[in-house]
């Protein structure tokens, strides 16, 4: 069934990669919401460019277009900033969440929200879709608060859970482990953790999953993640080995979060995913080697 889409933070990297998908594999009518002044689509009925926290605008774009799926890649992603800039963190990853649930139980719109795997405290990761979170960090609290609201609140909520994802064009808003991949391609050294591990997520598995949950309108909580559980300095290694890089420029440290409490042994086990949807997530062999033709051997 055509659905009308209406995607939060349009111009952050997840959801470029995911209206992308969308555009190319779905009939489904797109809309766009941003802080950024940027021209999205030539039909500017379809995007609004105000601040996900001006309320009114946001609230009267929805009302306006009626969406049937309300995605929502808003948010405070820093999780260094998030421990100084407390009342920021909150507001876009909370207070942003809560006017979208109200505006999704008005227009009972099925709401997706993007979540992460530092809502556990890393004590005995990876961690299925039902444990109990236990967020050690700001960071990880803010998104907490916004998955209890929403569970709590709708009835047509998708909460997708995710591990740190690769795979995205370089950018300056890269992902640290896409970081790793453009660092070592510019010959500088990489400092990354050998006591922090997490089974990394690639892009593509990601959108598709997405995609899937919209389409067979499935609610609750779904996780994503590769099959490779690993420490973020043995990530940087793989990536040296596929893309031939400098592996001495690769530095092993403890916690590169500048001192802020992080879970030691994140990632999300994704068996209910899997069998929800009938797919795989990418081995992280396959996944890097995608990157490596998608960015270098074109």
């Amino acid at each position: 069934m055509r659905k009308k889409i209406l995607i939060i933070g349009a111009t952050g990297a997840l959801a470029m990669a995911l209206s992308k998908l969308l555009l190319a594999e779905t009939d489904h009518s797109l809309y766009y919401l941003t802080s950024k002044d940027t021209k999205i689509t030539e039909d500017e009925t379809r995007f609004l460019i105000t601040h996900p926290l001006e309320v009114k605008n946001v609230k009267n774009f929805c009302f306006n277009i009626l969406p049937d799926v309300i995605i929502n890649c808003a948010g405070f992603s820093d999780v260094v900033l998030a421990e100084n800039e407390r009342k920021l963190a909150w507001d876009l990853n909370v207070r942003v969440v809560e006017n979208l649930v109200n505006i999704s139980k008005i227009l009972d719109s099925h709401l997706v929200l993007i979540s992460s795997d530092l809502v556990f405290d890393g004590l005995k990761g990876p961690y299925y879709d039902d444990t109990k979170p236990n967020p050690v960090n700001y960071y990880g609290k803010t998104k907490h608060t916004a998955e209890n609201i929403s569970l709590t609140t709708l009835k047509k909520i998708t909460v997708v859970r995710t591990t740190p994802f690769y795979g995205l064009p370089f950018s300056e808003n890269n992902t640290f482990l896409d970081d790793y991949i453009y660092k070592l391609y510019r010959n500088y050294p990489v400092n990354a953790s050998d006591f922090l591990f997490t089974n990394p997520c690639f892009i593509d598995d990601l959108t598709l999953t997405i995609m899937k949950l919209i389409d067979r309108e499935l609610f609750g909580v779904f996780n994503t993640g590769g099959p490779d559980w690993l420490s973020h300095y043995d990530f940087a290694v793989k990536v040296a080995d596929i893309f031939d890089f400098n592996k001495k420029l690769i530095h092993k440290i403890k916690n590169p979060f500048e001192g802020v409490r992080m879970p030691l042994k994140a990632g999300l086990l994704t068996l209910k995913t899997e069998t929800n949807l009938s797919l795989k997530f990418t081995p992280l062999e396959n996944g890097l080697t995608a990157c490596k033709f998608r960015f270098f051997d074109k």
